[in-house]
Protein backbone atom coordinates (compact mmCIF):
# COMPACT_ATOMS: atom_id res chain seq x y z
CA UNK A 1 0.00 0.00 0.00
CA UNK A 2 1.23 3.72 -0.98
CA UNK A 3 0.54 6.22 0.76
CA UNK A 4 1.56 9.97 0.30
CA UNK A 5 0.15 12.53 2.45
CA UNK A 6 0.41 16.65 1.77
CA UNK A 7 0.39 18.61 4.50
CA UNK A 8 -0.05 22.23 3.89
CA UNK A 9 0.65 25.17 6.15
CA UNK A 10 -1.13 28.60 6.32
CA UNK A 11 1.16 30.73 4.59
CA UNK A 12 2.44 28.19 2.14
CA UNK A 13 -1.35 27.51 1.41
CA UNK A 14 -1.68 30.94 0.86
CA UNK A 15 0.98 31.73 -1.30
CA UNK A 16 1.10 28.16 -3.41
CA UNK A 17 -0.45 26.01 -4.62
CA UNK A 18 0.00 22.05 -6.21
CA UNK A 19 -0.29 22.47 -9.66
CA UNK A 20 -2.93 19.90 -10.78
CA UNK A 21 -0.68 17.53 -12.71
CA UNK A 22 1.40 17.22 -9.06
CA UNK A 23 -1.59 16.34 -7.73
CA UNK A 24 -2.18 13.33 -10.56
CA UNK A 25 1.21 12.25 -9.97
CA UNK A 26 1.47 11.89 -6.00
CA UNK A 27 -2.37 11.29 -6.25
CA UNK A 28 -2.74 11.38 -2.06
CA UNK A 29 -4.71 9.90 -0.02
CA UNK A 30 -5.03 12.32 2.35
CA UNK A 31 -4.30 16.11 2.58
CA UNK A 32 -3.65 18.29 6.13
CA UNK A 33 -4.46 22.07 5.98
CA UNK A 34 -3.18 23.48 9.05
CA UNK A 35 -5.10 26.63 9.33
CA UNK A 36 -6.63 28.78 12.00
CA UNK A 37 -10.30 28.99 12.64
CA UNK A 38 -11.56 32.40 11.41
CA UNK A 39 -8.35 33.31 9.91
CA UNK A 40 -9.01 37.42 9.35
CA UNK A 41 -7.53 36.76 5.83
CA UNK A 42 -9.95 34.21 4.89
CA UNK A 43 -7.58 31.49 4.58
CA UNK A 44 -7.72 28.34 3.50
CA UNK A 45 -7.72 30.19 -0.21
CA UNK A 46 -10.65 29.30 -2.34
CA UNK A 47 -7.98 28.10 -5.43
CA UNK A 48 -6.13 25.98 -2.61
CA UNK A 49 -9.41 24.20 -1.96
CA UNK A 50 -10.47 24.15 -5.72
CA UNK A 51 -7.36 22.34 -6.74
CA UNK A 52 -8.14 19.90 -3.60
CA UNK A 53 -11.71 19.42 -4.39
CA UNK A 54 -12.17 15.51 -4.87
CA UNK A 55 -9.69 14.78 -2.18
CA UNK A 56 -9.98 13.63 1.29
CA UNK A 57 -9.23 16.54 2.80
CA UNK A 58 -8.87 17.19 7.14
CA UNK A 59 -8.55 20.79 8.08
CA UNK A 60 -7.19 22.18 11.35
CA UNK A 61 -9.90 24.65 11.82
CA UNK A 62 -12.80 22.44 11.35
CA UNK A 63 -11.28 19.05 12.91
CA UNK A 64 -8.94 20.01 15.59
CA UNK A 65 -5.43 18.22 15.76
CA UNK A 66 -5.09 16.26 13.80
CA UNK A 67 -2.77 12.55 14.27
CA UNK A 68 -1.30 10.88 11.28
CA UNK A 69 0.32 7.61 12.11
CA UNK A 70 1.52 5.40 9.08
CA UNK A 71 3.60 1.93 9.58
CA UNK A 72 5.27 2.47 5.95
CA UNK A 73 2.38 -0.13 5.25
CA UNK A 74 -0.78 1.15 6.98
CA UNK A 75 -1.76 4.85 7.55
CA UNK A 76 -3.88 5.75 10.67
CA UNK A 77 -5.61 8.69 10.95
CA UNK A 78 -7.03 10.31 13.99
CA UNK A 79 -8.78 13.52 14.36
CA UNK A 80 -10.60 15.74 17.11
CA UNK A 81 -13.48 16.40 15.63
CA UNK A 82 -13.86 13.93 12.68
Amino acid sequence: MREIIIRRGRKVAAQLRPPPWALAIANPQLVVLSVAAGHPDGLPDPDVLATLEGRTLLRTDRNGWIEVITDGTQMWVEAERP
